[in-house]
């Protein structure tokens, strides 16, 4: 539902967990779902911050060589409506997570800590509750898609029971400045 939330208001959705456990491809089936533009960025490849921020290029027009701005991922995202997923967070390389940090800083923020949710906090104090609204939702939206939403919650509740030993979800601290 925090991802849902993420769409529907703007706002910006945190989720952290082991590597391979699908949280970038729940991401991209919601804004599929949803109708919305899905950049996924792996942080953990060889993306440079001229990926991110985009360059100057040489390129031919009307036969005469000429410079243009080719923009780049984050410029193009924050242009329109878009999920932008970064994925492999704590891969990145320093360079490019300077940029990141620029734009949170440029939204008021500055991480300032990260630590692991114990796995009460998930068991007992969000899948307990968001399980037991799946019925009432269902009952006031009993649409294709919203059984999908819940299908896809329930689905990440039981790849969390079954490998909760191997990761945990994470909560990053963002100091309004």
């Amino acid at each position: 539902l925090a991802i849902l939330a993420g769409f529907a208001f703007n706002r910006r959705v945190m989720i952290q967990g082991y590597h391979g456990t699908g949280k970038s491809t729940h991401i991209e089936q919601v804004a599929a779902r949803l109708n919305w533009p899905c950049v996924r960025v792996n942080l953990d490849s060889h993306i440079s911050r001229i990926d991110l921020i985009g360059k100057d290029a040489i390129v031919l027009r009307d036969g005469k060589q000429v410079t243009e701005y080719k923009e780049g991922i984050l410029p193009f995202c924050l242009q329109r409506p878009t999920a932008l997923v970064f994925d492999e967070y704590d891969a990145g390389r320093a360079d490019v997570m300077f940029v990141i940090q620029r734009i949170l800083e440029n939204e008021g923020f500055i991480i300032k800590g990260y630590f692991p949710l114990p796995e009460s906090c998930w068991r007992n104090n969000y899948y307990a509750p968001l399980q037991s609204r799946f019925n009432d939702f269902l009952t006031a939206h009993d649409t294709p898609d919203a059984r999908a939403i819940v299908l896809a919650e329930q689905d990440e509740i039981k790849l969390y029971e079954q490998y909760c030993q191997y990761y945990s979800y994470g909560f990053y601290i963002a100091q309004k400045t």
